[in-house]
């Protein structure tokens, strides 16, 4: 039980239980309805990947301003393989709030011990995250996968391997286009200047990719 991987095996293993059931909540319905109209008209053909559409009766196109569509891309391209299913979108975005639990674990581990890496992966897992990683919406999943990416950064600043440093601006950009709050958590990352371990060339290199 001192590892956070069972707790999140855990925590994924009871939320599959209910993962092609409604909504519990009355919050975020419209939200999810959404997330799952975009996504079905990708499924069809319909809509283009950067002219994400919705279904509006009338004349108009149904073409909206959103975020980025990867998330809704993928849940149409489940649908259009596998056949229609309300709930494809909920399973990805708990695949991916999983491996954000553990890869928040992960940096905090690096950067301090095991127990405290424990009980900070605990923090996040019973936090907000705990319903929201199971809705068909962005939030969690965005997160995820901006700290995915910094635990890459993270890695490169270990071992100066470029497919890290590669795998960190590619996560963070991804993350950040799917939602764009989820810029708020880089905020700590401005911390890697201060440990002399790591050396400045490589630093200068993560702040830079950071940026861009």
């Amino acid at each position: 039980m001192g590892d956070i991987r069972t707790w999140v095996l855990a925590y994924f293993l009871f939320t599959l239980l209910f993962i092609t059931t409604p909504p519990i909540e009355k919050s975020h319905n419209w939200r999810q309805t959404l997330t799952n109209t975009i996504a079905r008209n990708f499924s069809t053909g319909e809509a283009e990947f950067l002219y994400p559409m919705v279904d509006h009766a009338g004349s108009r196109s149904g073409i909206i301003g959103s975020e980025f569509p990867a998330y809704n891309y993928a849940i149409g391209k489940c649908m259009q393989w596998f056949g229609f299913a309300h709930w494809y979108g909920r399973l990805i975005n708990l695949l991916f709030t999983c491996f954000g639990i553990l890869a928040f674990s992960r940096i905090i581990k690096l950067l301090f011990n095991k127990q405290m890496a424990l009980y900070a992966g605990l923090f996040l897992l019973f936090s907000v995250w705990f319903t929201f990683g199971r809705k068909i919406m962005p939030d969690t999943l965005s997160l995820s996968i901006v700290i995915m990416g910094m635990y890459s950064g993270l890695l490169f600043l270990e071992s100066s391997k470029w497919y890290q440093l590669a795998g960190m601006i590619l996560g963070i950009s991804l993350g950040i286009l799917i939602k764009m709050p989820a810029a708020v958590v880089l905020a700590p990352f401005a911390l890697i200047l201060l440990p002399k371990k790591w050396s400045t060339t490589r630093k200068v290199l993560v702040s830079i990719g950071t940026l861009l």
